[in-house]
């Protein structure tokens, strides 16, 4: 302190003479009344005045400098001896070393934080200290380590922060599912929602064969035989009609539409999309005996047909035996598949039908 007031005491004089330098210039610099001699003498005077000024200066500038490194060198140096003796502080035993356990007791006597064993060592860890464990008195660098503390100390905070929100996570996820079981042990509140979800794949997948069943019963010939089926087929008849009475057959393509969609919704449960999905290829393998019974059909009236005595032709019917047996191949076929299905999903069980459900499998998109 006293240095810089004597500094400052040398630069006002300073100031002052060069102030008192350029007055006298400012005096002798006068309109054109003296000699030239007097002239020449008063720019002399000044020259010598204001050189003299700006040495003063500077020698003062550099005095100035070797002042201020002399004070920098100061403070490097006290700011070593402060490392050394907080160091030696640290280093309870001696033995030029500081560990986890006098790092503890070092930043709680210096800061007054307290921290743990663990978090000492993850410390040191971070400061690079050579050894691991331990910090020697050249890695000791005490703003870094308020620093590094700091840090560490944070991140502990953030850690204890999510395990305690974690923990309390998975006790009300346990009071939740312990509160659900004994209502649902008294039988109070809603059912479990997966147990819905089942219920309604299987529900859904039951109804889905309702359009193969209905074109089934097209070929169902055989059942005219018995009386009990007669209530059944008028059943089956009605929504034939409705199906495929309607213009078009907009009927059965609005429902085949419907069933695609459902199928490729990858949101629905896999059990309800894949039963969809194969009642619909069922319905579109329906075209196979279609098909067959039509050509035999018209095969039929080309061979069997005849020519009465007037000489006009009638077309001849195929036999009824070898219709009657084809028809109820193509029921007992495609009713034992529906009604397999039909079972399977009642129980939550994917049918597997041969070659069918390979394909039903491989065109579906995932799901759940």
């Amino acid at each position: 302190m006293p240095r810089s007031r004597s500094t400052l005491l040398r630069v006002s004089a300073l100031v002052a003479t060069l102030s008192g330098s350029l007055s006298t210039l400012c005096f002798f610099v006068r309109p054109a009344s003296t000699s030239q001699h007097a002239r020449s003498l008063r720019c002399r005077l000044m020259a010598e005045g204001v050189d003299n000024s700006l040495t003063d200066i500077q020698d003062e500038v550099a005095r100035l400098r070797a002042e201020i490194a002399a004070l920098e060198q100061d403070k490097e140096r006290k700011e070593k001896q402060e490392q050394v003796d907080v160091f030696r502080a640290f280093d309870t035993d001696g033995n030029g070393k500081v560990d986890a356990d006098e790092l503890r007791s070092g930043v709680k006597d210096l800061w007054g934080v307290e921290v743990d064993t663990m978090t000492a060592s993850r410390v040191i860890t971070k400061l690079g200290s050579s050894e691991g464990s331990v910090l020697q008195s050249t890695e000791f660098d005490l703003k870094r380590m308020e620093d590094v503390l700091n840090e560490v100390v944070a991140e502990s905070q953030a850690a204890k922060a999510k395990e305690a929100n974690d923990l309390q996570k998975k006790q009300d996820d346990a009071l939740q599912r312990a509160t659900t079981k004994a209502l649902k042990d008294l039988g109070v509140g809603d059912k479990d929602p997966s147990e819905e979800t089942a219920a309604v794949a299987c529900v859904g997948s039951v109804f889905a064969y309702g359009l193969p069943t209905l074109d089934t019963f097209r070929f169902s010939q055989a059942l005219l035989h018995f009386s009990w089926a007669a209530p059944l087929l008028s059943i089956m008849d009605f929504g034939n009609q409705i199906l495929y009475g309607s213009p078009f057959g907009l009927g059965s393509l609005i429902i085949f539409i419907a069933m695609q969609r459902i199928s490729s919704d990858a949101t629905q449960p896999f059990l309800l999309r894949f039963n969809m999905w194969q009642a619909a290829l069922m319905s579109m393998f329906y075209f196979v005996p279609g098909c067959l019974r039509i050509f035999a059909t018209i095969g039929s009236q080309a061979a069997l047909g005849s020519y009465d005595k007037w000489g006009d032709w009638s077309p001849g019917s195929p036999p009824e035996n070898l219709s009657d047996a084809g028809n109820t191949l193509v029921f007992v076929m495609f009713g034992s598949c529906i009604l397999y299905s039909v079972v399977s999903s009642m129980m939550g069980v994917r049918p597997r039908i041969p070659w069918l459900s390979e394909q039903v499998e491989k065109t579906l998109p995932p799901g759940r």
